[in-house]
């Protein structure tokens, strides 16, 4: 999104846990954590995914590489278990 508003800024941009296409603009996010004996699982449902004004492809990396036509390095580390803390 950096380069989208300001093209050029960047050449390299390294990102943690980041997504191809944020998975909450699909389906709920769910978020567990064990206290004690006890799990506690948060669910997250995002206005925006129930936004049928906005263009979801402007959160597809790909999308939007291929549309600004920009020359910046990505450095992504993702997670196979980012949402769970069990």
């Amino acid at each position: 999104m950096c380069n989208l508003f300001a093209p050029g800024l960047f050449n390299l941009l390294i990102d943690n846990s980041a997504w191809l296409f944020p998975a909450y603009l699909n389906s709920f996010r769910t978020v567990s954590y064990r206290i004690g004996g006890r799990i506690i699982q948060l669910y997250f449902d995002y206005l925006i995914k129930n936004n049928g004004a906005i263009d979801k492809n402007i959160y597809y990396l790909p999308y939007l590489y291929n549309t600004l036509g920009t020359e910046c390095n990505l450095i992504i580390y993702q997670g196979i278990n980012d949402n769970q803390k069990l």
